[in-house]
């Protein structure tokens, strides 16, 4: 329902929506080489221009696909949770395309502001329309310019528009800040995992006695535990159940007979996914509270268990290292999308370990603060964002009205 004094237009009436260049034309007639935005640099609310890549296009084509300030870009697809993403381009590089995955929306200023479209889109009433109406695979959706300019967009007057732009910057600035301390928060993880686990220069720190060594000889990759016959459900873990970083979200409890192809676990166990892309994303978990019951889980999922006298948190916290990342991403095998890195990878990959169980603690104790730091910035991160989403969808809905300043 339109709030009171709104209406409901179409997007094609009021805005020209303008597709992209595509890349790999051969034959140009006259070809110039110009900076140009792909889909990874249009994030959701934000634009990411530490890497701008190149396109050669006929000069004759320039102004067609070039962006002009205001210009509100959105994503034709990707994971469902990218369409529609987008933010307003404001000419921070000179004479800058977009890729033909890229929508740049120009619309009528006299009577939509872009920055209002950009929330509006980016919000939860716009990206349910795109979600209604997109072509959808199995992990991917996508929409076509027809559709973009069917978006009913709803319209409060410029003034209110522009002061409801206003304070969702306010709450944009906010979100910046707070990605900035997850970033922040992240690099000096990786520093300490860096410092503490992949190199020798600490080799000697408090007399820990650090041994390079390989994680196959801390722990037993893949020693998988029978599941007991018994009546009762067990815990289950699916990808889904663990977020970036390593933390276990949750889990569900089932039938224990359905896990007979799956991967077993028992408490202490760290979970190490070996699938694209969510090892790069650095989905694992160290299980905690089982107690003596054992789980089962994902086969996507390699499971290492400590060894006698190795600290399991140590295991965990050498599995989310930048180092392993890269290195491992580098080892994968399979086709693509599909790829997995092996239960040699990471028996083979070395690492400097303190040789006593105290040292170890030391270091795990260390390092759980780090994570924690991270995972509490990454909590206010969501709070903010979450409350950004309630508040437009407030606004949008009718039940909070903004106040315009009055005219003297």
């Amino acid at each position: 329902m339109v709030p009171e004094g709104w209406k409901c237009v179409p997007l094609g009436e009021i805005a020209d929506v303008r597709t992209g260049v595509a890349k790999n034309k051969k034959e140009l007639a006259d070809p110039v080489e110009l900076p140009y935005l792909r889909v990874a640099n249009v994030q959701d609310g934000r634009l990411d221009l530490n890497e701008i890549k190149t396109i050669e296009i006929e000069r004759r084509q320039v102004e067609r696909y070039s962006l002009a300030e205001g210009d509100v870009l959105m994503t034709e697809g990707g994971d469902f949770d990218k369409l529609g993403r987008g933010d307003v381009w404001r000419g921070q590089i000179s004479q800058c395309l977009h890729q033909n995955r890229i929508f740049a929306v120009r619309v009528d200023s006299d009577v939509l502001s872009p920055y209002f479209l950009s929330s509006l889109s980016g919000s939860s009433y716009g990206k349910d329309y795109f979600l209604s109406c997109a072509k959808r695979s199995t992990n991917l959706a996508s929409i076509n310019s027809s559709q973009l300019k069917k978006f009913p967009v709803i319209l409060p007057s410029l003034p209110e528009q522009k002061r409801i732009a206003e304070i969702v910057a306010v709450w944009d600035k906010a979100i910046s800040i707070a990605e900035k301390l997850v970033c922040n928060g992240s690099a000096q993880r990786n520093i300490l995992i860096s410092r503490l686990l992949e190199n020798d220069s600490y080799g000697n720190i408090e007399s820990l006695n650090y041994q390079k060594v390989a994680l196959g000889d801390l722990a037993k990759i893949n020693a998988f535990t029978e599941i007991p016959k018994t009546e009762r459900s067990l815990l289950f873990v699916s990808m889904k159940d663990v977020s970036e970083r390593g933390e276990l979200l949750g889990f569900e409890r089932r039938d224990s007979k359905t896990g007979a192809g799956c991967t077993r676990f028992i408490n202490k166990d760290v979970l190490v996914a070996k699938i694209t892309p969510c090892f790069e994303n650095g989905k694992g978990a160290c299980v905690s509270g089982l107690d003596d019951e054992v789980g089962f889980g994902s086969t996507e999922f390699i499971v290492l268990r400590a060894l006698g006298g190795v600290d399991s948190r140590l295991i965990y916290h050498s599995t989310i290292g930048r180092k392993f990342r890269i290195q491992g991403e580098r080892s994968m095998q399979g086709s693509a999308g599909q790829k997995r890195i092996s239960p040699d990878f990471i028996r083979k990959y070395q690492l400097f370990f303190p040789s006593s169980i105290c040292g170890q603690s030391k270091i795990s104790n260390i390092l759980d603060c780090a994570v924690d730091i991270e995972r509490h910035s990454r909590k206010i991160l969501k709070n903010i964002k979450e409350q950004r989403s309630t508040l437009i969808h407030n606004i949008i809905a009718g039940k909070l009205r903004v106040k315009l300043d009055k005219v003297a």
